[in-house]
């Protein structure tokens, strides 16, 4: 008689859904010199609950602000409860034909998934831009050496506005 085999101990679905849905978002390549880079995620968000339609969104400068540096925009989407990540874009790139035209006349913001870049020692935030066919999945710095401007914006669910306290 054969031995039973085993179940493997990792399948599927027990991988974290953020990494299986956004995997091919996670930037990797090799140098000139042959050496194989691939960034690493820092930071995560389990995915958001909504509906491609019921997305709105939301400025995180505040008053006369002209720009703000990334940490500071993370901070205010936490508070402004659009943090979301990784598995998030990748379901709003899948669906980008449904998402509500006055969404894409600025590049959205992905804040909740930070990675780590350990060619430059960077660390990175996604961001989606539409182009006339497609859309365009970018990554952008949040030190201190670059300031996150007020023309893009973050996403979230229309429902939370409900839920936020006047500040």
């Amino acid at each position: 008689m054969g031995r039973k085999r085993q179940p493997e101990s990792r399948n599927r679905e027990e991988i974290p859904t953020p990494l299986i849905l956004g995997a091919d978002f996670i930037p990797k390549y090799t140098t000139e010199s042959g050496r194989k880079i691939r960034w690493r995620i820092l930071e995560n968000v389990p995915p958001t609950k909504f509906y491609i339609g019921d997305l709105e969104s939301v400025l995180f400068l505040k008053g006369k602000e002209t720009g703000v540096y990334g940490e500071v925009m993370r901070e205010r989407a936490v508070k402004l409860q659009a943090n979301l990540g990784l598995a998030d874009l990748k379901r709003v790139y899948d669906q980008w034909a449904t998402l509500p035209p006055k969404l894409w006349n600025r590049p959205l913001v992905f804040p909740g998934t930070l990675f780590f870049n350990p060619q430059n020692g960077g660390k990175y935030v996604l961001y989606i831009n539409r182009l006339p066919d497609r859309c365009k999945v970018n990554f952008c710095r949040v030190d201190d050496k670059v300031e996150w401007p007020g023309h893009s914006r973050l996403l979230r669910p229309k429902f939370v506005r409900k839920t936020l306290k006047r500040s």
